[in-house]
């Protein structure tokens, strides 16, 4: 698959003159789409990127699941392949797109972060109640730590 390695470089090349992607995006684009052609040619045994159907693409995905991969990392993958094909299509080098209703992972939910009960009472009774701002500044905390408020990072 001489020609896919070609292809590849002018996608790169299309996403960092057009599209203009940040320098981080474009690593992670490299790596997973080399990681799949290298996977379509030594594992699927493929010659040609007109030969991929979705049933490889299923395959590689689900080798990535087995080697375990998150599903955010699964579904960065396939956000990459998608596109790198229907650049393919737009670039009349393919004919069909295998990525044709291919669907993402379900992303894992991240539980947030919580104090201990200790540690809520040290931050609630850290300002001084002496001063006008320490009031306030303890009638905040306690405002949000009864109301469940959370930070905007949380």
């Amino acid at each position: 698959m001489k020609y896919a390695q070609d292809a590849l470089d002018d996608y790169l090349h299309f996403l960092r003159v057009e599209r203009q992607l940040a320098a981080n995006t474009l690593v992670s684009y490299e790596r997973d789409l080399k990681s799949y052609l290298h996977y379509l040619k030594e594992v699927e045994q493929l010659d040609s990127l007109r030969k991929v159907e979705r049933v490889h693409i299923l395959n590689h995905l689900r080798h990535l699941k087995e080697n375990t991969k998150t599903s955010r990392t699964v579904a960065r993958h396939i956000s990459s392949i998608r596109s790198f094909h229907q650049f393919l299509i737009r670039e009349r080098v393919v004919d069909n797109d295998p990525t044709v209703h291919l669907e993402m992972p379900q992303m894992d939910k991240k539980l947030p972060n919580v104090l201990s009960i200790e540690e809520v009472d040290a931050l609630i009774q850290a300002p001084d109640t002496k001063k006008a701002n320490g009031i306030r500044d303890q009638a905040m905390l306690e405002l949000l730590y009864g109301s469940g408020m959370r930070s905007v990072n949380a």
